[in-house]
């Protein structure tokens, strides 16, 4: 599991860097300047400012010292809308606004999903069934922005609270956060729950209808022990699945949920990154919110073996690009070594030479360990150099014996 782990960190990692680079190179092409010339500001004085931030530098300049800044320096980009303050500093005081209204959302919607689902498969084709079927098709059909305009619309009318008070401000309260959370989480909510009763009733139907659940209630135990110890725990694998993704949505979501209920999350942020062209502020988003989903990722694959004792987490993969990586640096010394036996007193017999006639006719070859073994009088009569320590015969290494023509007997030598 640890490799495992590591691995799709590894993963993690390297699509991060790509969707930041990404990120990068498109919000280059955005027709703007992140900074605002003043209105008695000379363009020469401008200019100056914007080669100030390295704004005129080459595009690659630019991504350069990104990377030299971050890796070198902890620092993420400028933040050129308040430059005494960091990205991640001004990121920390809208994510959890958005952290609070997404992760109960989410949490809600799975309860309520799942919980519907169970019941729906429970009661099959009766009016339980059918009802959690309507209303479920009802909502499915509702995006949340439309729930969240219809809902903010009644509240405007009703007078019920929707400007969300933010932490720092003098006018907060515990009472009238939790009353202005009402309205986004229940859109949040409401929108994410519909797919996961379809998606569970039809699993926990499947499930139900295996062999092991007749036996287990034939053999008379509880139909509650049989719904919750041997249904759903083999219905949670797929489920958790979903949810992963269904998180990210949720994310997605609720950055056009904040805009109806003037939530201070990560919407506002997102929206200034765009319209003043904060480059840095939009990868710092990627990658904190994908960074995220892959987090979640990893725990779900995790929590896979603890559902499921059956579920092994594979170590290794035959396609992983960790492989392929290795194979191809593997390859690559394989050739660098056999250049560097070629430049190092390595001599290539070349076919039907006297040399090769010589090894051929005598049996001078030991196959076996890989050797040749020379006399001084085959090296004197085809003048060879001592200093060749190894022969490429028929295209392969043979390490080369020399010795003195006493000890050598051609008749019985290196026969295999």
């Amino acid at each position: 599991m640890f490799n495992y782990v590591l691995k799709r960190i590894g993963f993690s990692i390297l699509a991060l860097f790509i969707l930041i680079t990404l990120i990068f190179f498109l919000a280059q092409l955005l027709p703007t300047w992140p900074i605002i010339k003043g209105n008695q500001e000379s363009m020469e004085d401008f200019y100056k400012r914007l080669e100030g931030y390295g704004l005129l530098d080459n595009v690659f300049v630019q991504y350069g010292r990104f990377w030299r800044q971050w890796l070198g320096e902890g620092k993420f980009g400028q933040y050129f809308s308040m430059p005494s303050t960091t990205i991640p500093e001004a990121y920390a005081k809208v994510m959890p606004y958005t952290i609070i209204i997404a992760g109960i959302s989410f949490v809600i919607g799975v309860v309520v999903g799942v919980t519907l689902g169970i019941i729906a498969a429970i009661y099959r084709g009766k009016w339980q069934d059918t009802f959690i079927n309507i209303i479920s098709v009802l909502f499915i059909s509702i995006p949340s922005f439309v729930l969240a305009s219809f809902f903010s619309r009644w509240a405007t009318e009703s007078g019920w609270k929707i400007s969300f008070p933010a932490i720092d401000s003098a006018s907060f309260d515990v009472a009238t956060m939790f009353q202005t959370s009402i309205l986004p989480i229940s859109s949040l909510a409401i929108s994410i729950a519909p797919p996961l009763v379809y998606y569970t009733r039809n699993e926990m139907v499947d499930v139900l209808s295996q062999d092991y659940i007749k036996t287990a209630l034939a053999k008379g135990v509880s139909y509650n022990t049989v719904i919750f110890k041997h249904g759903l725990r083999n219905c949670l694998v797929p489920i958790v699945s979903i949810c992963t993704p269904t998180f990210l949505i949720v994310i997605g979501g609720s950055i056009i949920i904040e805009n109806f209920f003037q939530v201070p999350g990560i919407a506002q942020k997102l929206v200034e990154a765009v319209q003043k062209k904060e480059i840095y502020l939009l990868m710092y988003n990627a990658l904190v919110i994908s960074g995220i989903y892959f987090l979640l990722e990893i725990l779900a694959d995790i929590s896979y073996t603890f559902i499921d004792p059956r579920i092994k987490l594979a170590s290794s993969n035959s396609i992983s690009i960790f492989v392929i990586i290795n194979n191809y640096i593997y390859r690559k010394n394989e050739i660098n070594n056999l250049n560097k036996w070629i430049k190092n007193n390595v001599f290539e017999v070349e076919y039907n030479s006297q040399l090769h006639k010589e090894i051929t006719s005598k049996d001078l070859i030991n196959y076996r360990k890989k050797t040749i073994t020379l006399n001084d009088q085959i090296v004197q009569a085809l003048s060879l150099d001592k200093n060749n320590k190894y022969f490429i015969y028929m295209g392969s290494k043979y390490k080369v014996q020399y010795i003195k023509s006493s000890n050598i007997n051609l008749d019985s030598k290196g026969k295999e």
